[in-house]
């Protein structure tokens, strides 16, 4: 099984007009040195500027089988702040602190967001997705998420999710009780927990 705790990123633009991510990739990548001849082995992008998208997930996903559970806040701060550039999240009440161009920014961010995990849930038999519409980075390792009433999106808490998604994988089907958080509607609206 393979659990990433806020860890899906995609190469979308900033405010500011630049691609954080790319640039962060290609750096480690330059690093490794002779490990990007082994990327290229399982990538089917060959093109040395573009080989970062092999990190992404409509590359990465691509080639394993095992069952994936991801877990992710939909607006993650390291990805909406950090990778995006609204910084007004990482004030204590954002929401005092973010213009209205700031949040429909954010909307934006986790509407596009939403329609890639859905594509990617989709497309991929193996691929379920538990995306709260909150605000923060990494559930897992937070101890809080686990029993917390205000870390329930529709009553259900992550350990509950997390041992429902491990039944029905064990059931041979597709967890419907973990993907339909995805699937409804936005209500443009983050809970800060």
């Amino acid at each position: 099984y393979i659990i990433p705790d806020s860890g899906v990123f995609y190469d979308l633009t900033a405010k500011d007009g630049n691609h954080y991510l790319s640039k962060i990739m290609k750096e480690l990548i330059k690093y490794s040195g002779d490990n990007s001849k082994l990327l290229k082995t399982f990538c089917k992008i060959q093109n040395e500027d573009e080989l970062y998208k092999c990190f992404l997930p409509e590359s990465i996903f691509e080639n394993i089988k095992l069952p994936i559970l991801l877990v992710q806040n939909l607006y993650d701060t390291a990805v909406v702040g950090s990778l995006y550039r609204e910084d007004c999240l990482f004030h204590k009440n954002f929401i005092d602190n973010c213009s209205k161009k700031d949040m429909d920014a954010i909307y934006d961010i986790g509407k596009t967001y939403i329609s890639k995990y859905r594509q990617l849930v989709k497309e991929h038999k193996n691929i379920s997705a538990w995306i709260p519409r909150t605000l923060g980075h990494t559930f897992i390792v937070f101890n809080q998420y686990y029993d917390s009433e205000t870390s329930k999106p529709k009553g259900i808490s992550l350990m509950e999710m997390m041992t429902q998604w491990y039944r029905d994988v064990h059931a041979g089907k597709k967890s419907k009780y973990v993907n339909e958080l995805i699937m409804e509607e936005d209500d443009k609206h983050i809970k800060e927990y």
